[in-house]
């Protein structure tokens, strides 16, 4: 039954009100444990796109503050969500129920620290040259550690690529984002990384740690990305402990990602979790790297 509705969803030019009514009652009828992945990503696209619409056509928006990157913040409209508690009551329900294994995070793990460690030994000079770099100095860095940190999980039967890095002026505040493509429709989707795009705001900050640690978390959306795709294009077998993760994955691939315009679901997207996560981890590490290697004793002359 909610297959069907959301499929005369996706068939309607317009938004139907009655035939919106129909889907928040199933959903709030129906336990979410007992949708299916496809289900809960489908339901989860159509809230936010409903969202969104009623959002707009009655002007229902609120504004957050967001830093610049140059000490300073920008005001940022976003959804009202107070105004919609049936719809985001629906999402919250959805997203309760969807995340990643332990196996997934144990295996970024088994990485990260000797990253970290790498990017010290072979960045850590230009990284310290960040404030005073020009922007291609800085895109050219950047692609250098999404690199080191991509091929570092080569090894499991499938190429891992490296995506260009890019800058856009028209991406407001500091932050970093995935432009992810889809070869084919809906359950034959095969999803790809085109680029890694950092804003200008990111480009200008004369701190490097923040700009390090989006680029991390941004190349992990890439590593997990690849790992969907393997899985689409059958290179996973159903034995990999990696398998029922990628699955995941590749579900939220094909049917969308939460919406930043939508502050509290993106919040609590649960790959948006995960990686936050992974971030921490990575910062983590390399504030160790700099403390031992600065602790370390000189060399004898």
């Amino acid at each position: 039954m909610l297959r069907a509705l959301l499929d005369k969803a996706d068939e309607n030019e317009d938004f139907d009100p009655a035939l919106h009514e129909r889907i928040l009652r199933l959903l709030d009828e129906t336990p979410a444990d007992q949708l299916s992945l496809t289900e809960k990503f489908r339901s989860a696209l159509y809230l936010q796109n409903a969202v969104l619409y009623i959002a707009y056509k009655n002007e229902w928006s609120a504004e957050i503050s967001a830093p610049d990157g140059k000490g300073g913040h920008i005001r940022q409209k976003v959804v009202d969500e107070s105004r919609l508690p049936f719809e985001m009551a629906a999402l919250g329900k959805i997203q309760s129920t969807v995340g990643y294994s332990r196996r997934l995070q144990d295996w970024i793990d088994s990485q990260r620290d000797a990253v970290a460690a790498r990017v010290f030994e072979e960045y850590g000079a230009r990284l310290q040259r960040w404030p005073e770099m020009a922007g291609g100095e800085k895109r050219q860095l950047l692609q250098d550690i999404v690199a080191l940190n991509l091929q570092a999980y080569r090894g499991k039967g499938f190429e891992i690529e490296v995506p260009p890095v890019g800058f856009d002026e028209e991406i407001s505040g500091v932050a970093a984002n995935n432009h992810t493509a889809l070869t084919g429709e809906g359950d034959d989707a095969v999803p790809a990384v085109d680029a890694i795009i950092a804003s200008g705001g990111l480009r200008d900050m004369t701190r490097v740690f923040v700009p390090l640690k989006l680029i991390y978390h941004e190349s992990i959306h890439a590593l997990i990305t690849q790992l969907a795709a393997a899985r689409a294009r059958g290179l996973l077998s159903e034995d990999d402990p990696l398998y029922e993760d990628a699955g995941v994955a590749l579900a939220e691939r094909r049917y969308g990602a939460a919406i930043p315009l939508i502050p509290t679901v993106y919040k609590n997207d649960f790959e948006e979790k995960f990686v936050r996560g992974c971030e921490r981890n990575f910062g983590d590490s390399f504030a160790e790297q700099v403390v031992i290697r600065r602790s370390a004793p000189a060399p004898a002359a």
